[in-house]
């Protein structure tokens, strides 16, 4: 829950009221059958917001290289891509690997290794 205290700490407004649905606080994170019931009901839940807020963690000098570098991670990571269209679906990892071989191995690549390795991206919902 310290995680959940950090992102509203950091996302309320100071001067007037805010209203968040926070998945870790309306969900019971300890009973199983009520996350695989809740984990169903997301995709209606996300599609009727006015906007998703996801919180990854509190800033970090990667998270904001990354944010700051991300029209460039975006063009090249595309480029190589496009260049291996015709590696299915299912061989993403393989395509994931030569993205990052192709870029290499300065800041940006590992500031943005950093950043998808953030427990978020763990949650079944988000894969």
């Amino acid at each position: 829950m310290m995680n959940a205290y950090l992102a509203l700490q950091s996302l309320r407004y100071k001067e007037k009221d805010r209203v968040l649905w926070t998945d870790a606080i309306c969900i019971n994170q300890n009973d199983k059958e009520e996350q695989s019931q809740q984990i169903q009901q997301l995709g209606s839940i996300y599609s009727g917001t006015e906007r998703v807020i996801i919180w990854l963690g509190e800033a970090t000098y990667d998270i904001n290289y990354v944010i700051h570098h991300r029209k460039h991670l975006e063009n090249t990571g595309s480029k190589h891509i496009s260049n291996a269209q015709e590696i299915l679906e299912k061989q993403w990892a393989n395509t994931w690997t030569l993205v990052v071989r192709n870029l290499g191995r300065d800041q940006r690549v590992k500031s943005l290794y950093s950043l998808l390795h953030r427990s978020w991206f763990e949650r079944v919902w988000v894969i």
